[in-house]
């Protein structure tokens, strides 16, 4: 069950990364009041990695479903851990169609699943690391 808080206008300026909200405005010009449904990234989000929680706070800021971030975690962590940790700006299009063929040929992953794996991997290159792929 979602949280509600009621904040006032000046601490919505203070709000964290952490927190996806949706917020309901009402009030008069001078005092609004703000009801946030505040759903706070537990532990259930946060990985070890500072690159893999990093790539989630940009994802929750630009209101990403928690569901959406949650897979293209789980398919970027996976690709990573494909190329033995390799640095990813020195990898890409060839090393991305390994990991797909690889997926494709020896898990046997669906054509929704493998969809959603190159939709993660796209995202990665174009927002994460600013590098175009075909």
């Amino acid at each position: 069950m979602p949280t509600i808080i009621f904040i006032d206008a000046k601490e919505v300026q203070k709000k964290e990364s952490a927190l996806v909200a949706h917020f309901l405005e009402y009030g008069s010009t001078t005092t609004k009041l703000y009801i946030y449904t505040a759903f706070c990234v537990g532990d259930d989000m946060k990985t070890r990695s500072p690159f893999l929680n990093y790539i989630a706070d940009y994802m929750l800021v630009r209101q990403y479903s928690l569901r959406t971030v949650d897979m293209y975690l789980k398919w970027i962590a996976s690709y990573i851990h494909f190329h033995d940790k390799r640095h990813l700006a020195s990898m890409g299009d060839n090393e991305v169609e390994r990991y797909l063929e690889y997926l494709v040929l020896k898990q046997n992953v669906a054509p929704r699943t493998q969809a959603t794996a190159l939709n993660s991997l796209s995202f990665l290159y174009k927002h994460i690391i600013k590098k175009s792929c075909r």
